[in-house]
Order: structure tokens, then sequence, then C-alpha cells
């Protein structure tokens, strides 16, 4: 003859389902908190890069002050040739000039502005008659105006790509900002309810002790 297996008591299940319920109220507010610290560490995460690609100096219109070297340069080579009475003299302007080429001649001047190329050609003819001293220092001067004048057309493109790009970091920042508090907060609050819970859960389960 079997024996009948004792009747589980009222107060053991109960206990049980506190049990139950104090692991996964527990877990469920763990859980909130340390959603609330990845949040904050996909925040430093994110605000770096956005601020590198932004105002990167490197392959961004917006961040080579490049043209604003080159047309130095430029005007400095003007200066010593306006001067020039010596061989020394058309050297400067002539090294001056290889300097403005070097900052000039970038892909993404030659890709975005159609007077890049032509102004790069006039610059290296012009070096080359200063050499073989066939060109007038006046009249050398004179039509470094082309180069300078596309210089300063770029720079001023710049300038406004600049603040489209500053606008535009602005607003994402601030848009990101109100997620990174709403969404911090609701997970807050997430968290102290469910420890809340927790706690209450406990304390029920200590009475029927």
């Amino acid at each position: 003859m079997s024996a009948t297996p004792p009747n589980k008591s009222p107060v053991s299940s109960r206990l049980r389902r506190g049990g139950r319920r104090y692991v996964t109220w527990l877990t469920l507010s763990l859980m909130s908190f340390v959603g609330l610290m990845v949040l904050i560490v996909y925040e430093a995460r994110w605000v770096y890069p956005e601020i590198q690609a932004y105002f990167s100096q490197t392959g961004s219109l917006t961040g080579q002050q490049l043209a604003t070297r080159a047309r130095g340069y430029v005007q400095r080579a003007q200066e010593k040739l306006l001067m020039a009475s010596s061989p020394v003299e058309l050297g400067e302007a002539r090294l001056s000039l290889d300097l403005a080429y070097g900052l000039f001649d970038v892909h993404i001047y030659r890709q975005y502005y159609a007077c890049t190329a032509s102004s790069l050609a006039l610059i290296d003819e012009l070096a080359e008659l200063i050499d073989a001293q066939q060109i007038d220092p006046f009249d050398a001067a004179h039509a470094l105006f082309i180069p300078v004048e596309c210089l300063t057309r770029i720079e001023m493109d710049q300038l406004d790509r600049r603040g489209m790009a500053i606008n535009d970091f602005s607003s994402s920042t601030r848009r990101h900002n109100q997620v990174l508090i709403y969404s911090s907060l609701l997970i807050f609050v997430l968290g102290l309810l469910f420890w809340a819970m927790h706690e209450r859960q406990l304390r029920r389960t200590h009475r029927y002790r």
C-alpha cells in the first residue's frame, strides 16, 4: 500500500511564491540600474566620435585651414615680387609660391571648387617663368590675384559650411540630450519602483515566517 504524500501547507506555498517574487523584483531592479549605466556609457562613447566627425581636420571641408595658409603664402609672394630688386628676393617669392602650391593642391579642393585646377596651373606656370626670368615681377604679382580670389572663395565657403555643421551638431546634441535625460529618468523611476516592490515583498515574506 503506497504512502500518501503529505499535503503542502499554505504557509510554505506562500513562502515559495514570495521567494520567487523576491528574486523577480530584485532582478528587475538590478536590470533597470544596469540599463541606466549602459545608457550613460553609450552617451560617453557617442559624444567624442560625433565631435571628431564634425571638427576633424582630415578630409573635411569644415575643418581644413589649408586655404587660409595658402592664401597667406600667395600674398607674401606678391609682396616679394612687388619689392623684388635682387635674385634673393625673387627666390623668396618662388619659395612662397611652392609652399602655397603644396597647401592648395588638395584633392578635396580640386573636387569641390572648379577654380582650383586653373589656379594651381597658373601658380605652376608663374613659378617656371620666374625661374627663367621671362616675366616682369610686377606682372607676376598681378597675375597672382586669380589664385588669391579662388582661395578667398574657398575660405568663405568653408565658413558657411562650418556654421552649418555647428548648427547641425548643436541641434543633434540637444535632441540627444533630451532623449538621454528622459530615458535616464524613466529607467531610474522604474528601478526605484521595482526596488520598492522588492522591499514590500521581502517584508511580506518575513511576516509569513
